[in-house]
């Protein structure tokens, strides 16, 4: 049966709740600073009353949270889990990251990780070199499929099916001609493996691009270093080319007996790359912890939330009556919503045009707005306010893998004063702001970054770290004496999201300064309320411990 287009199908089952919320989402993405109903109302030429609805909706979802004595609206980290957690998205970045970082390290260069995306390329992962100085490409990058090294590797390991398919999408996407050599040379690219070419963007970077193949040697993915010669480094082309080559083998292997599990489908206007990378989610806040007047709700747009959650914690796809089914809905109330989610680039139906796929807009829409940018952003001011308190300098750390790393650091208003750096790494094991964030993981967290540490390290963690993760977790902060420098005692609070796990964690390195009658119980008490300021700012939920109940 021939299908209707698209825009004529949505005018005849609009759904204007939905489209509004979707707008106001897309609007907060591009507004790290947040807005207040009257800015929302302005921008999209609407009323406030007709806006308030709907950021009552994503605000009682945990889309969005307004800071307490703050009008504005700010985006969550939840948009990030819910697209971070979709399980191909997931299983990729968890199997990626650790290569990547690898590669990082051996080359000192960053490196990203790219897939196909309806006609584009999206960056889903990246890791910075270690150097002091580079270029990189950040996650959630929109990186073009014809004009790059990532794009051309990807599409010389496709079948001619899917390439025409890809190529067909760009075209629309940007009205563009294709370059004349374009299939000779992705001829080049399959015959020698990997692409290396000038950046079309900046002059002296040279991207040097390797595929990852499913079992049919099909590109599922590709990673790509932006190489700078760095003067006086002896590391060539030629030696990232090695170290690539050997990454995207060992990721290959990795992924391609999950990926054969779904090679029979695919996305229409996506190559099978596509379709992995669309399939690569914490479910809903429902409404927790907000009294909601129900003369304001909007059923349409809680219907399109509803959607989003449960596309984002599905491998395979739904169809319309699994979707009715498992939201307890009738298939005419889903219609509309599946109509417009698919109008705005959220879903896309698969070739066989009954499943309906999650694709990355909703991984585009929450990188643009990155979480740990977003969460220094939202820190800093509050550090600095900790800073002037205390007279102590004060860092955000994060977890990263099996490391803890400071993303952020103000130091003491006073001439002299101990600090521990930005960008500083700590080991998971001998750091208080590392063990807080550990006690304030699920048990599946904690376990792989210990498993991790492990690994890395080739020893036992200490023999009663499980008691004290235990103790931290009831307490709702650490305090304990530095394990590296005589004097300094390390307090330290969690960061926690909307269900109570950390994000990070904000320390003090307290220095009992003579003559200063400021106390380590005096710092306690102010990070406990910065804590909390930081996680609500985020979106996120206090503890019992971090209350000080």
């Amino acid at each position: 049966m021939k299908r209707k287009p698209l825009a004529q199908v949505s005018r005849l089952y609009s759904a204007p709740a939905l489209e509004k919320g979707l707008d106001i989402l897309e609007l907060f993405g591009d507004e790290p600073g947040g807005l207040s109903k009257s800015d929302v109302a302005r921008r999209l030429d609407r009323t406030v009353p007709e806006v308030f609805r709907m950021l009552l909706c994503l605000e009682s979802r945990g889309f969005i949270s307004q800071a307490r004595n703050d009008e504005l609206y700010r985006l969550t980290l939840h948009l990030f889990k819910l697209a971070q957690e979709h399980p191909p998205t997931k299983r990729i970045i968890t199997e990626a990251l650790p290569v990547l970082q690898n590669v990082a390290q051996e080359t000192t260069q960053s490196c990203h990780l790219g897939v196909l995306e309806r006609g584009t390329v999206v960056a889903v992962a990246h890791a910075d070199s270690h150097a002091s100085t580079g270029f990189y490409v950040r996650t959630g990058s929109i990186i073009d499929l014809v004009h790059s090294a990532t794009g051309r590797v990807i599409l010389a390991h496709q079948s001619p099916e899917d390439r025409s398919r890809a190529i067909n999408a760009w075209r629309e996407l940007t009205g563009e001609r294709l370059p004349r050599d374009l299939q000779g040379h992705l001829g080049e690219i399959k015959n020698r493996g990997y692409e290396e070419r000038s950046s079309n963007e900046v002059d002296g970077v040279t991207n040097i691009s390797f595929p990852i193949l499913d079992h049919r040697g099909n590109a599922i993915a590709a990673l790509t270093v932006p190489f700078l010669q760095r003067i006086g480094n002896r590391t060539t082309t030629a030696t990232v080319g090695r170290v690539l080559r050997r990454a995207t083998q060992q990721l290959s292997q990795a992924l391609s007996g999950a990926m054969s599990e779904h090679a029979g489908a695919s996305v229409p206007n996506q190559s099978a790359g596509d379709t992995v990378a669309s399939r690569l989610g914490q479910n809903g806040s429902g409404m927790k912890g907000m009294e909601i007047d129900w003369r304001y709700t909007t059923p349409a747009l809680e219907k399109g939330l509803d959607a989003l959650e449960l596309f984002a914690s599905e491998s395979d796809g739904l169809t319309k009556t699994e979707v009715a089914r498992t939201m307890g809905r009738t298939i005419s109330e889903v219609f509309r919503v599946l109509k417009c989610l698919e109008k705005r680039g959220y879903i896309a139906r698969s070739a066989d045009d009954e499943r309906y796929l999650l694709t990355l807009q909703l991984f585009r829409l929450a990188c643009s707005h990155p979480p740990i940018e977003r969460l220094a952003t939202e820190a800093l001011p509050i550090m600095d306010k900790v800073a002037r308190q205390t007279g102590q300098s004060c860092h955000l750390g994060i977890l990263d893998g099996d490391r803890v790393v400071i993303i952020a650091q103000v130091n003491a208003p006073q001439r002299s004063g101990f600090y521990v750096k930005s960008g500083g790494i700590g080991d998971l094991m001998r750091s208080t702001t590392g063990q807080v964030i550990l006690a304030h993981q699920t048990m599946e967290a904690s376990s792989r970054a210990i498993n991790l540490w492990r690994k890395h390290n080739g020893s036992s963690p200490p023999h009663d770290l499980a008691r004290q993760l235990s103790r931290i977790r009831q307490r709702g902060f650490d305090q304990r004496q530095s394990y590296e420098v005589e004097g300094v005692i390390n307090i330290s609070f969690p960061i926690l999201d909307d269900r109570g796990c950390a994000v990070a964690a904000i320390s003090v390195p307290f220095l009992q300064r003579i003559g200063d009658s400021t106390t380590s119980d005096a710092v306690v008490e102010v990070l406990r309320k910065a804590s909390c300021t930081v996680s609500q700012a985020i979106g996120g939920m206090t503890s019992r411990g971090v209350h000080g109940a």
